[in-house]
């Protein structure tokens, strides 16, 4: 199990992200003597640990059909989230999860990265977007993470 704390300012009121990766696979990151950034690493199961002011490109790599979960803390408490699949230049209109905070603003939700769009169009692209939602956009965040269509 590997674990990334990534801390980066995007916009006051939006969301911290630390990420609890799980993998088979060997590390992550780029070493002292480099300038080139490292290879994102591919997960199959991923773990996304949601508080306020995330970094929106924490560098990995998911394939089809990965189960994320997501937990999240800091939110409005008692409000609805809804969490959407997409890529630039597409439009999501189905979200892959939803769900309400509780009183302390912390929730959790499981969704699969689909085959598909929601117009039945195989996913092809090699970045995805993970948009989350919270009351009625209020709060919101994007994460960028790379695809593999294996």
């Amino acid at each position: 199990m590997k674990r990334i704390s990534l801390s980066k300012w995007l916009v006051p009121g939006i969301l911290l992200l630390s990420i609890l990766l799980t993998s088979c696979s060997g590390g992550i990151g780029t070493t002292a003597e480099t300038q080139t950034p490292a290879e994102p690493e591919v997960y199959n199961n991923l773990t996304l640990l949601i508080s306020p002011n995330s970094d929106p490109d924490p560098n990995v790599a998911v394939t089809k059909g990965a189960l994320i979960r997501m937990s999240a803390q800091g939110f409005t408490p008692e409000a609805r989230f809804r969490v959407f699949l997409g890529a630039t230049g597409t439009d999501y209109k189905d979200p892959a999860a939803t769900g309400k905070t509780d009183a302390e603003g912390k929730t959790t939700t499981i969704f699969n990265i689909p085959q598909q769009w929601d117009d039945g169009q195989p996913l092809t692209q090699n970045e995805l977007l993970i948009i989350i939602e919270v009351g009625e956009g209020d709060e919101s965040l994007t994460l960028k993470i790379s695809y593999i269509n294996e």
